[in-house]
């Protein structure tokens, strides 16, 4: 009865083992900073969390941007306009662990964004220095293709207001406000001084 038994769990957890290996991995959505067109860059945090116990994660930042914005990533030196921006690879160990993506989008126009980004990930295990990637019908190969990455929205829109006005002065007394209180008062003074000796 053990042996049949002990046959039986053999079995099942044959066929469970690719489910298992994959694991999961989620986002979490953290929080978000208006930005202030062509003056301010709106910000949007997640948390990346990898519950796979046994395989570390490798995968990048992906985004499908408007044509009038610029998307920039605080996982390393890359910033693109135009048709997609594609992040800094990242890595993270075993799970349990975490990472913060922080997630930038300038532009000069007031609105609400989609960036539609997305996490392209691969669970992988390494031997020695050889990474063995693990594709999604359960087979590991040491090289990857586009199709292997799972996908992850980050699901949330960009808000950028619209810039602030200033005072409609010539840009030489904006830009030297001192110079221009001055003058303002040299000129009430002497205003005042004139009245006065009449």
């Amino acid at each position: 009865m053990n042996t049949r038994l002990f046959s039986i769990l053999a079995v099942v957890s044959l066929f469970l083992m690719p489910v298992l290996a994959e694991g999961d991995v989620s986002l979490q959505f953290k929080s978000s900073t208006p930005g202030i067109a062509g003056e301010k860059s709106a910000e949007i945090i997640f948390d990346v969390v990898n519950t796979d116990l046994t395989h570390k994660i490798e995968g990048f930042l992906w985004c499908q941007t408007p044509d009038n914005t610029v998307v920039s990533s605080s996982l390393g030196a890359g910033a693109g306009s135009g048709a997609q921006y594609i992040s800094p690879i990242i890595t993270m160990n075993e799970g349990p662990s975490q990472k913060s993506i922080t997630l930038t989008l300038d532009t000069a126009y007031e609105g609400t964004y989609d960036a539609k980004c997305y996490i392209k990930y691969i669970p992988y295990l390494l031997s020695n220095t050889t990474k063995s990637f693990l594709k999604m019908n359960g087979v590991y190969t040491e090289t990857v293709t586009d199709s292997d990455y799972r996908l992850l929205r980050l699901d949330n829109l960009i808000e950028i207001r619209g810039a602030s006005k200033s005072l409609d002065l010539p840009e030489w007394l904006q830009d030297n406000w001192i110079i221009a209180v001055i003058i303002l008062l040299v000129i009430a003074i002497a205003y005042i001084g004139g009245k006065a000796s009449k």
